[in-house]
């Protein structure tokens, strides 16, 4: 029997280098013992049982994670969860927050200056403009740039950047 714990169906992962998705499984066989195990994510990336993945190793978008066991007496089982790694506004508004209050950004109003900035991206796409809202995450990211080094930690940056950016994609 295989028991896939971590990640559950339907997990929406934060993407963009945040992050750790831990796998978490259990193969188990009374009659006649477990024999070889496999896991795998989409097919290709092979992981372990306690193995935690770098959200940034793996594409926006919908990923299946599937185990694979044969026992000793070489019957077959399989079982598979799927989960969706993405990035939003909201996300990327508590990650500011976060980071503001880490003190990776230490400056109050750059942190809302960003945060405003999510906030009207946001409301454009709302309003059906995702023109505008990638203009606006555009200006998010030439703030970040700019303060990069500065009143925000460059690794701290370095994030934003590429959360916004992979946000921008998505529109």
């Amino acid at each position: 029997m295989i028991t896939i714990t971590s990640p559950l169906s339907g997990t929406v992962c934060l993407g963009c280098g945040l992050g750790t998705l831990t796998i978490s499984f259990d193969v188990t066989d009374s009659v006649s013992g477990v024999g070889p195990v496999t896991a795998k994510i989409d097919g290709t990336v092979e992981v372990h049982d306690g193995d935690s993945i770098p959200l940034a190793s793996l594409a926006l978008g919908q990923h299946t994670l599937t185990v694979e066991a044969r026992d000793a007496a070489g019957n077959t089982a399989e079982g598979s969860v799927s989960f969706q790694v993405s990035v939003t506004f909201d996300q990327l508004t508590k990650l500011v927050e976060q980071y503001y209050q880490e003190g990776l950004i230490d400056n109050q109003g750059i942190k809302n200056s960003l945060i405003k900035k999510l906030e009207n991206a946001q409301a454009a796409l709302g309003r059906g403009q995702p023109n505008v809202a990638k203009n606006i995450l555009g200006a998010f990211v030439n703030e970040v740039q700019a303060q990069s080094g500065k009143h925000i930690n460059a690794t701290a940056a370095s994030t934003l950047i590429n959360c916004a950016t992979l946000l921008a994609n998505t529109l």
